[in-house]
């Protein structure tokens, strides 16, 4: 009788301190397996975002839509092998750890297994925080592009008419757009994170800024001097005779909402970087119809940029 009771005490011992032990399991720390690793590094592509010398005339609808929308931020980082998949926000601030939440959040990536990961970010594009919009519509009369809408008293965009200029979240007084559009520098920084959602410990930031701008092609800097490469790349000034394409009325052109484009010699067109909103207005009517799909996008360095150059 004895021994049962003793049996039934160790039982009942052992059961209480299980149960201790799954209690402090389950309010202990993540588990150090569950944290990926982080990336080692991150590099940014810069240059021309089409190397290519651009669409004949005679192109369908889907291949323009594509021309125009092609490539941006090629982003390429370290793979590690026990992410599942990976974040990349931006930032005009060095991004770190303790400011993760507050970057914009630019794209998720499954994680491929490759030793590097490489992603195209077409452009940065403003995001509605609905908790914040009011359904002013400030923003609805602003967008020069006619992209954004209401719905159920708030603000939508269509990312597919977005170019990300920016206007909507400059003239929103409600704090209601993410600050994540074209024409700005910004950091860039992965990190991985786990099948739980657990992410890496260390964030991996760029050691510089970027910025996705519109770019007249036909152009080539000489220290701080701008050249027309007559040698080369030939499309702008082919519209000399009748005048600039994109400001000639002639041609049913829309000209440049913001003033930016003017004629340079032989009727090359430069964009005035200092004006420029980035609508995107001067690609599109370069490309249709008549124009010589001279502008182009270019990723720019900011510790190699110089922001009273006009290009």
């Amino acid at each position: 009788m004895n021994i049962i009771k003793c049996q039934v005490s160790t039982l009942i011992i052992l059961g209480i301190i299980f149960g201790i032990g799954v209690i402090l399991y389950s309010c202990s720390p993540i588990q150090s397996s569950d944290i990926p690793q982080s990336a080692k590094w991150i590099s940014i592509k810069t240059g021309l975002t089409d190397t290519s010398k651009g669409p004949g005339k005679d192109i369908s609808t889907e291949e323009y839509a594509e021309f125009l929308n092609n490539k941006g931020f090629e982003v390429t980082w370290s793979g590690v092998e026990d992410a599942d998949y990976y974040e990349i926000r931006v930032s005009n601030q060095y991004i770190t750890t303790e400011n993760w939440a507050y970057a914009a959040l630019a794209g998720k990536i499954r994680n491929t297994g490759d030793e590097q990961i490489s992603t195209t970010l077409s452009k940065l594009q403003p995001i509605i925080k609905g908790n914040n919009c009011t359904g002013c519509e400030n923003c609805v009369f602003t967008c020069p592009n006619k992209a954004i809408s209401i719905f159920r008293k708030k603000a939508i965009i269509d990312l597919n008419k977005c170019t990300g200029c920016a206007q909507c979240y400059d003239t929103c007084i409600y704090n209601a757009v993410t600050n994540s559009f074209l024409g700005h520098f910004y950091y860039f920084a992965v990190r991985s994170y786990s099948k739980t959602g657990t992410p890496s410990e260390a964030v991996t930031c760029s050691d510089d800024l970027y910025m996705l701008r519109y770019y007249n092609s036909r152009f080539k800097r000489i220290d701080t001097t701008i050249i027309g490469t007559l040698d080369s790349v030939k499309w702008c000034g082919h519209c000399y005779f009748q005048g600039c394409y994109i400001n000639n009325p002639k041609t049913n052109g829309k000209g440049c909402p913001a003033g930016a484009l003017y004629e340079g010699e032989k009727g090359f067109i430069i964009i005035d970087q200092l004006k420029c909103m980035f609508c995107g207005y001067c690609l599109k009517q370069c490309g249709s119809g008549g124009g010589n799909w001279s502008i182009r996008k270019e990723v720019v360095a900011f510790s190699q940029y110089n922001k009273h150059q006009r290009l």
